[in-house]
């Protein structure tokens, strides 16, 4: 009688059932088999004895037993020293071309659970690159993603380029945003493919373990959407006696959701790389192929993780320079309305009549300024005997300085108001009486435009969820955003207090005259 190994509590026990309700909690890492398109051998290191085999690796390698076996008996002496040697050369993962006793095989090699682990998979040599055709190759994309000058132009560049290098049917590159939800920002594919540049998505679609996986391992290939995975023989690390932690691996299995993802898009082939900016997954290139299955060489994959950090830096940059130019022009328009407040009208009309006004500085689609009863708005606002109730909410609750991106959770009453009204920044312009700046941004999902029809079914899920689509998960994400606003950048919240300070300075001298 056999009994079961204790699993980390965040996770649920490898052999429960996947679904939609516990795949946020399924040990990934872990999956105790691998893809059929090649063969995996772990052995101990101070020996080279093979202590755990895919069950495929006898067939493949035209061997006997591997397992208890030495590496060199299995691949030949000169493979085996071939993959020892790379593996003391670096603490990463590494990979070496080797000629085995049956033939020619691309291996990737590293460490995990105190034993070392080598994936073979058939040679595809350089799909048809030369050593110069490979420099052109880089040399173009580099020079092609560094004339891109924003963030959307660069992921549009990236997405062109890596459907180049790879072949597949569709590119795009996947943004994380502050919450972890996903959004499209570039894409490149063939023709008479439905777009979905755009498009937002749940965090939960990438869960955190599938996350923390592409900050650990830059590229994940499966080369057949439709595969049956290869078990690992034994099932345990006999080192460790637990499942093999395979969340370095190269050829590692897929959770079945993933799969009933892709195979309800009709894709057959898919790759996904990291881009990875100041150690934080800052985003995905993913590529999609529908007319079969499709391999990518291990030499190719190199120059796609090469591609994907020096992306990584670029993307990082030009997110920066976005962000120095979005500060530098709302210095430029706080400066604008600071010179429109000595027009002898009155601070009221300067920021609200005209351009610049409260809504440029803001952001915004609606602003006001109230004192008491007296309000004054510019833009889409709520009602305004309906201001005037939230600044009384304000005043009563001592808020000075207040911003969120979901008031209905805050103020009840502005569930009535979500589409102009979900997020909301305020001002005190005094310490006595309900005299206040409001800033109002609608619902984000009333922001967002659809890529394609959007009136198109989803597909269901566990539950008639409408989910494992990107359609499914983009109206999923749309349910999740109700009532939530953008969030209000540094920038704008910095310009608030400022324009705060000069207009109490203003009233200041005003009440002395």
């Amino acid at each position: 009688m056999t009994t079961s190994k204790p699993i980390a509590a965040n996770f649920v026990d490898p052999r429960t059932p996947v679904n939609l309700t516990n795949c946020d909690r399924e040990p990934i890492h872990i999956p105790g088999a691998i893809q059929p398109n090649g063969v995996l051998l772990a052995f101990r290191e101070a020996d080279a004895q093979i202590v755990q085999a895919s069950a495929n690796a006898e067939a493949v390698l035209n061997c006997g037993r591997p397992v208890g076996a030495n590496l060199s008996a299995i691949l030949g002496p000169t493979a085996s020293e071939i993959i020892r040697t790379a593996l003391g050369s670096s603490t990463q993962r590494v990979t070496a071309r080797v000629e085995t006793l049956v033939g020619l095989f691309d291996a990737t090699i590293h460490r995990s659970d105190n034993v070392a682990i080598v994936e073979l998979e058939q040679s595809l040599g350089t799909d048809g690159l030369d050593p110069a055709g490979f420099r052109d190759l880089i040399r173009e994309t580099l020079d092609n993603i560094a004339r891109a000058s924003t963030v959307s132009g660069l992921a549009g560049e990236v997405a062109q380029q890596m459907r180049t290098i790879t072949g597949f049917d569709r590119v795009w590159v996947y943004f994380f945003h502050e919450d972890w939800h996903g959004e499209i920002i570039g894409e490149s594919m063939r023709d008479g493919i439905e777009p979905w540049l755009g498009l937002h998505y749940p965090a939960s679609d990438i869960p955190t373990q599938a996350r923390e996986l592409f900050l650990k391992n830059w590229l994940r290939m499966i080369p057949d959407v439709g595969f049956t995975p290869i078990p690992l023989v034994p099932v345990e690390n006999p080192v460790t006696g637990k499942p093999l932690d395979l969340g370095n691996s190269v050829l590692r299995s897929v959770s079945p959701i993933h799969i009933e993802y892709l195979t309800n898009m009709g894709v057959k082939a898919s790759l996904v790389i990291s881009l990875i900016h100041r150690g934080r997954l800052w985003g995905l290139i993913s590529g999609h192929h529908y007319s079969g299955p499709k391999t990518v060489s291990v030499a190719v994959r190199t120059i796609c993780e090469f591609l994907a950090q020096a992306l990584s830096l670029q993307l990082g940059m030009a997110e920066q320079i976005e962000d120095t130019e979005g500060e530098l022009e709302v210095k430029r328009i706080e400066a604008r309305l600071r010179e429109k407040l000595a027009d002898p009208g009155g601070y009221v009309l300067a920021l609200t009549r005209g351009s610049p006004s409260l809504l440029e500085l803001g952001q915004s689609t609606g602003a006001a300024i109230c004192d008491g009863s007296d309000c004054v708005t510019v833009g889409d606002t709520p009602a305004e005997a309906e201001v005037i109730d939230v600044v009384r909410w304000l005043r009563a609750n001592n808020n000075d300085s207040f911003r969120t991106t979901m008031l209905s959770k805050q103020y009840p009453p502005a569930a009535n108001w979500t589409h102009n009204s979900s997020g909301l920044m305020a001002v005190a312009l005094s310490p006595k009486r309900p005299h206040y700046i409001l800033w109002f941004k609608p619902e984000y999902q009333q922001t967002v435009r659809w890529a394609g029809d959007p009136n198109k079914p989803a597909t269901m899920g566990d539950g008639n969820i409408p989910r494992l689509s990107p359609r499914g998960s983009f109206a999923l994400w749309e349910e999740e955003r109700r009532g939530v606003s953008s969030p209000w950048s540094q920038a704008v919240v910095d310009a608030a207090a400022d324009l705060r300070r000069t207009l109490l300075d203003l009233l200041l001298k005003k009440a002395k005259r």
